[in-house]
């Protein structure tokens, strides 16, 4: 038990880190929303032309080039909150996100009505790591227009960075009541449930999830692991063996599945699945220990012996 407790932290730290690649990319350029003609009765001449000039090379998607225009034209109009929006998606799409925020922040005390003014803040906000900020935007975004499921899959990345696996799960649910089960949806879903240790859903969406991409060794982990920890130890080993058809030297999967066959005490298939998995992580004495633990079980003692004679000659 201890040793799958250590496997379990293992699991949580790595993919801790692969959530922090993982931010929703679905959203499309944004639409020029809340923008009041009358902010522009008093510009100059310059200013019009400026305007122009930066929506055209907007429109073109010549975003580095419109950053340098509309930079002029919220100097010289303060209260224009369309060139604060479509300055904020040009730094965002340069990935400089901390410019971004800039003009997203601008624009939102400009339109603090519009939700997706909200939204575009919190997405950039979480991608400059401050998830504090980025849950109140994003909240804000959610109660201004509680039907939008792109918001809430943004709100469900910010919880999930936060460790707050049981609301990062509610909010994904909320998506895909929304917007439908997309595979980002149930995978994210999925695994905020796992770590919120309401198996029996993460064990559905999941299983959705690994639909959408047979190959994702990620989404076969956290799905192997649940079945596991429901007692599902059948469809644990088909799920992590179909895995390891893919990525046959992943010792963490193997070692899920030696456990999966301990379960069921199958105590062969167990102690060969073990195996690989030292062999794959020579470092792993968990795995070297489990392996003699099967092969005891399996009245192969000299076999046993042999495994763990190192370890006594060292104690």
């Amino acid at each position: 038990m201890i040793f799958l407790r250590q496997l379990a932290l293992l699991l949580m730290l790595s993919t801790a880190a692969l959530a922090q690649t993982n931010q929703p990319t679905h959203l499309l350029p944004p639409k020029l929303l809340g923008v009041n003609t009358d902010d522009f009765s008093q510009d100059s001449t310059n200013t019009i032309a400026l305007r122009k000039k930066a929506n055209d090379l907007y429109d073109q998607s010549d975003f580095d080039a419109a950053a340098e225009s509309l930079e002029q034209v919220s100097k010289q109009n303060t209260n224009d909150s369309g060139s604060a929006w479509r300055l904020g998606y040009c730094y965002y799409d340069q990935g400089d996100f901390d410019e971004a925020t800039r003009a997203f922040t601008e624009y939102v005390k400009l339109r603090p009505q519009v939700a997706e003014g909200h939204q575009w803040l919190g997405i950039c906000l979480a991608r400059v790591d401050k998830l504090d900020e980025a849950e109140r935007e994003l909240s804000t975004a959610i109660l201004l227009k509680p039907e939008d499921a792109g918001a809430h899959d943004e709100l469900g990345y910010v919880y999930e960075r936060q460790s707050n696996y049981a609301k990062a799960a509610t909010q994904f649910d909320d998506a895909v009541r929304l917007g439908g089960a997309t595979e980002y949806r149930c995978r994210h879903g999925g695994r905020a449930y796992a770590r919120a240790k309401n198996y029996r859903r993460a064990e559905f969406l999941l299983e959705k999830a690994l639909k959408y991409n047979p190959t994702n060794i990620v989404v076969a982990e956290w799905l192997g692991r649940s079945q596991f920890q429901l007692g599902h130890y059948d469809d644990a080993i088909g799920t992590l063996t179909n895995a390891l058809k893919i990525e046959p030297t992943n010792s963490f999967l193997q070692n899920y599945l030696g456990h999966s066959f301990l379960a069921l005490k199958k105590y062969d298939p167990a102690a060969d699945a073990f195996a690989k998995a030292a062999a794959f992580n020579p470092s792993d004495v968990g795995a070297k220990q489990s392996q003699a633990l099967a092969l005891i079980q399996a009245h192969r003692i000299p076999e046993a012996i042999k495994v763990l004679e190192p370890y006594s000659k060292t104690s």
